[in-house]
């Protein structure tokens, strides 16, 4: 194959009712290489993925692999010609073994019926050797770190011998650290002769672990370069059509203190936890994955009970055992997880940003007032700018910018004085985060206390007044005065969380 092509796209046109989602896209993947894939959601890439492991069915174009054209219909197609994926949602099986979950429905038998245990450890030992890891093939998959978690997932992807891995949005899990261990697996698997197509909206990780970049907007190709020849500024300008703006300048008035945390505790996940939250004021949480950050923030809410420590409101001293006593102080909760725990994906957007406030519609506590509901969701929707086709439509079918959006409306619907927002940009793309980052800080504005955990440094140093650093079952650490050198800054929270 005299053009170093592992995978040729060619014309790839696909659409759905009332919309092209890839239209007329043409990309070439090079043999042993890291092929960096971005956009904004909506942009084409799930799409186009799908379509290289035969979940959809491309209306136009063709598909050449090793320089031959091939059909793939299923994803079982798409191994056979060696492609393979790991998804954003790690799809292991947590009561099963790291073996059982590598080789599953591929074990190696004796006598053609009796699973020969004693050959499918050494072949995973060989697999986990080969690519330097350092797993038991006996631990259970619910005993590994999710860091870890995904790096079996990689390892499966390789035991089928594929030439080419997708790998969608590996990172969004994984603290810093982690992040560096699956660069590390990343290049020794392309060493090994293995290409991967990375999708992903963490720039820097593109830029740091990638040889070539593509890039989508609005189901088009719109350029490919080598990743030498980018930088942030430039993706971000053929991502969405014009220069980042970054963070919003805008700057909030502080007033009186909202909330008190004394000596909070929840051993082991985290101990002596110390700050106040004033009107107007955003607090950044940061720390490795582990750290008892989002422990902490569940806690806070009452998901789980605290083991000792003080909580003031107003300065009152309050309790809280459940969200409901968070929610009757003020309080609300965007999880980190909006799939699982933020949203009913099959409900409409209109039913799920009323979930939290619907007894307040309620018409002799039987029947909803639909004129009153109407208005809430009628001011969110427009207040936050969540673009749909109508508020009846189902949230799954929403971007997952406009998802977020619609978990923040949810929340604000309650109208809190306290907003806690765990990771409110993951796995958004950098337009909608632009847009989160405005709301998050005009409500600050507006008066509203807000406490923000985040992985992304950025996030942490470009929209908190004050820092609190969660080091695993260790003290927690609050930077008061920050100091206006980013990098400095950056420093002193890395320390500190390590």
């Amino acid at each position: 194959m005299g053009n170093n092509n592992l995978l040729e796209i060619k014309g790839i046109v696909k659409e759905f009712p009332g919309v092209k989602a890839v239209n007329n896209v043409s990309l070439n993947i090079k043999s042993q290489s890291i092929h960096g894939l971005v956009g904004e959601n909506g942009a084409g890439k799930s799409t186009l993925m799908k379509i290289l492991m035969g979940i959809h069915k491309s209306d136009k174009g063709k598909i050449l692999f090793k320089g031959q054209e091939v059909s793939i219909n299923s994803p079982s197609d798409a191994l056979d010609i060696g492609i393979s994926m790991i998804h954003q949602e790690l799809a292991s099986i947590r009561d099963m073994t790291v073996s059982e979950n590598i080789f599953l429905k591929r074990e190696p038998k004796k006598n053609k019926i009796f699973i020969d245990r004693k050959k499918l450890k050494e072949k995973t030992r060989n697999l986990l050797k080969r690519l330097d890891l350092d797993i038991n093939p006996n631990t259970k998959m619910r005993d590994l770190s999710v860091a870890k978690m995904q790096m079996v997932e990689i390892v499966k992807a390789i035991s089928y011998d594929v030439d080419l891995i997708i790998m969608d949005e590996p990172t969004s899990t994984l603290g810093d650290n982690e992040v560096e261990r699956l660069f590390d697996l990343m290049t020794t698997v392309k060493n090994n002769g293995t290409s991967m197509i990375f999708v992903t909206h963490k720039l820097e990780e593109i830029l740091e672990i990638t040889d070539e970049v593509s890039v989508l907007r609005d189901g088009n190709h719109v350029a490919t370069a080598k990743t030498e020849d980018l930088n942030r500024d430039k993706i971000i300008h053929y991502m969405i059509g014009r220069k980042s703006k970054d963070f919003p300048d805008i700057k909030s008035k502080k007033g009186d203190t909202l909330l008190t945390v004394k000596n909070f505790a929840n051993p082991p996940y985290f101990k002596e936890v110390n700050f106040t939250l004033k009107e107007g004021e955003i607090i950044g949480i940061f720390g490795l994955v582990g750290s008892g950050r989002s422990e902490f923030l569940e806690t806070l809410f009452g998901v789980d009970n605290k083991k000792k420590g003080v909580l003031q409101i107003k300065g009152q001293e309050v309790n809280i055992y459940s969200p409901q006593d968070a929610i009757d102080n003020g309080m609300a909760f965007v999880p980190e997880d909006r799939k699982e725990s933020g949203l009913v994906l099959q409900r409409s957007l209109q039913e799920n940003i009323t979930l939290t406030t619907l007894k307040n519609y309620l018409n002799f506590n039987i029947f909803v007032d639909k004129k009153e509901e109407r208005k809430i969701i009628d001011k969110y929707i427009d207040k936050l700018d969540i673009r749909c086709h109508s508020p009846k439509q189902v949230v799954k079918y929403l971007s997952g910018g406009n998802q977020q959006k619609v978990i923040i409306g949810k929340w604000l619907a309650t109208r809190p004085d306290i907003l806690i927002l765990d990771e409110p940009t993951r796995g958004i793309d950098v337009g909608a985060k632009e847009e989160i980052y405005t709301l998050i800080k005009e409500y600050a504005e507006e008066g509203m206390g807000i406490i923000m955990v985040s992985s992304e440094m950025p996030e942490i140093i470009g929209l908190s007044d004050k820092v609190v650093v969660f080091k695993r079952g260790m003290k927690s650490y609050t930077i008061e005065d920050l100091p206006e050198d980013k990098e400095i800054l950056e420093e002193k929270i890395m320390n500190m969380a390590v």
